[in-house]
């Protein structure tokens, strides 16, 4: 099955080089692995455009992985960002499916501005 890449149209306070470094640190963190992605978005305060500073906060909807090696994806995509992104803080939040977000899922779902989503 194809999937073709759809960018999220609504701003956000991430500059285009920003967006496309963190599109990529994604991409090679689940090179190697059975983990796919189907959407990146961003929450918090990178979704207030009249907001200044704050942390970078990503959703990232991952499926088909073994979930004993999810935090190893999660340490190397952190190393990934760091690396492209430079040293900040990244909160990132990895939605395998598996309802174990709970009622957080909800409110990130209410405020999350999708980046990118795989159609």
């Amino acid at each position: 099955m194809t999937h073709k890449l759809a960018e999220g149209a609504q701003p956000v306070r991430l500059s285009e080089d920003e967006k496309k470094a963190i599109l990529g640190a994604v991409q090679s963190a689940l090179t190697s692995t059975d983990w796919r992605w189907d959407l990146i978005a961003l929450f918090g305060s990178r979704v207030d455009l009249t907001s200044r500073g704050g942390d970078i906060d990503l959703y990232v909807r991952v499926q088909g992985g073994a979930q004993e090696t999810l935090p190893q994806v999660k340490r190397n995509l952190i190393t990934l960002l760091w690396d492209a992104l430079g040293e900040q803080k990244i909160d990132l939040v990895f939605d395998d499916l598996s309802g174990s977000l709970g009622a957080f899922k909800q409110v990130i779902e209410k405020e999350m501005v999708v980046l990118w989503r795989k159609t």
